[in-house]
């Protein structure tokens, strides 16, 4: 599995969010999506700004906000790299079904585009996954999805959750950077919090 180095990155605030995500989890899945997610958020904005020069190639002009630094991210070749090995190892949460699409209220089209109906994950290619996963947190966070009425809002909050928590944990484990002090009881507890959490299996 390729492995990130990366020493700007606030590796305690990271896990600390994982941590808090999981013990949300089966109480309220959607506060759980959200934290996980800013957590991997921390992540790839950290990434983008310590590559900025390759990050603004890439732009080649286009807007530079937050979708685009998490679409770099994953098209890099540590990432792709590190995706094919999690994806491998993890198997149940790519067998997961979603129904497709996702809607953009704000554009009035559905995400990913030309997609309609059921679909294991492990049929989407990686861009798509994410593209859905962004969507999801959006609509969540601008209001749009109801998870406490609507039973697909719920499902899809339950599916970010677990998503989120197994891959932002498992980032978190192949990434390298922070200096670790043996006698810092708290840091090496919450490690090995998260590298449980990188081993959990999704629910049925």
């Amino acid at each position: 599995m390729s492995n990130f180095t990366l020493k700007e990155l606030n590796f305690a605030r990271i896990r600390q969010w994982i941590i808090d995500a999981k013990a949300k989890q089966d109480t309220d899945s959607v506060y759980s999506f959200i934290a996980a997610w800013i957590g991997f958020n921390h992540f790839y904005g950290t990434f983008a700004s310590t590559q900025k020069k390759n990050f603004l190639t890439w732009l080649n002009g286009r807007h530079s906000g937050d979708r685009a630094q998490l679409m770099y991210l994953i098209q890099t070749k540590e990432f792709v790299e590190f995706f094919d090995v999690f994806k491998s190892k993890h198997q149940k949460l790519f067998s997961i079904e979603i129904t497709l699409p996702v809607i953009n209220p704000l554009k009035e089209q559905g995400v990913p585009d030309n997609l309609k109906g059921n679909y294991k994950l492990s049929d989407l290619p990686i861009n798509q996954i994410f593209e859905v996963i962004y969507q999801i947190r959006n609509n969540l966070f601008h209001g749009d999805k109801d998870p406490f009425r609507d039973e697909r809002d719920k499902e899809l909050s339950q599916f970010g959750s677990e998503f989120m928590l197994l891959l932002t944990s498992n980032l978190l484990l192949r990434t390298y950077g922070e200096e670790e002090d043996a006698f810092d009881k708290q840091q090496q507890e919450e490690i090995e919090i998260v590298k449980k959490i990188t081993k959990a299996t999704p629910k049925d």
